[in-house]
């Protein structure tokens, strides 16, 4: 599977620039209470087609907004990672649970990232189900030994959260994308939405937005 992945730095001013792009998306998950608990936590997962792009990218370039864009190629079995900031461990968050309650810590020292692992839907090769999830990695590391066609290797096991709370499964058909961004309430800080998802460029704060789209690659 190859994944085209444009990150997008939008500057937060009296307002978010992107609430004009989420217009041309599908937030759907077919979850109403889901959809609520990602705004909370300060987040929005949205999806749109060839058309939604065109105009979304007028959008950015009239809002001054900085754009990357990195393809992956990912074997069978194994996920995509979007990785982010790095923290050097102490930032507070809270994350709102399905019940409503909220609970809280403190961030180990690591690499913030999203993790995309992926699905043929309902064994239709043209549709493909993603599921996203935020997850932190932590930096430190332990060794372990394991055995695989009778050789015997050392491999690394990070330590991390996983916040599976807040994970969403969507399902996209040819020349759809899937959008990450973040909702009004990360504007309140602390959330995942808010940490995950912002920062600051040349001291002006900044959101991130990420804009994935895979590709089925065959093999002849």
């Amino acid at each position: 599977m190859q994944f085209e992945v444009h990150r997008i730095e939008l500057p937060i001013e009296s307002e978010r620039k992107s609430l004009a792009l989420w217009k041309h998306l599908d937030e759907s998950l077919g979850d109403p209470q889901l959809t609520a608990l990602l705004a909370r936590n300060g987040l929005r997962v949205g999806k749109g087609d060839r058309d939604a792009w065109l105009a979304m990218r007028t959008i950015i370039e009239n809002a001054g907004g900085r754009m990357g864009t990195y393809r992956h190629v990912v074997d069978n079995g194994l996920s995509l990672l979007i990785n982010l900031d790095r923290t050097e461990g102490g930032e507070s968050y809270f994350l709102h649970e399905r019940g409503g309650a909220l609970k809280g810590g403190s961030l180990p020292e690591g690499t913030k990232r999203f993790r995309i692992d992926y699905f043929s839907q309902d064994s239709n090769e043209a549709r493909v189900l993603l599921k996203v999830r935020p997850e932190l990695q932590g930096a430190k590391t332990r060794s372990r030994w394991v055995e695989q066609d009778g050789n015997v290797s050392s491999v690394e096991d990070h330590s991390g959260i996983f916040f599976d709370e807040v994970s969403v499964s969507i399902g996209l058909g040819p020349d759809e994308f899937t959008v990450l961004g973040s909702s009004e309430q990360a504007d309140s800080g602390y959330l995942i939405g808010s940490l995950w998802l912002s920062s600051t460029l040349g001291m002006q704060q900044h959101e991130t937005i990420l804009f994935i789209r895979p590709q089925l690659i065959r093999v002849q």
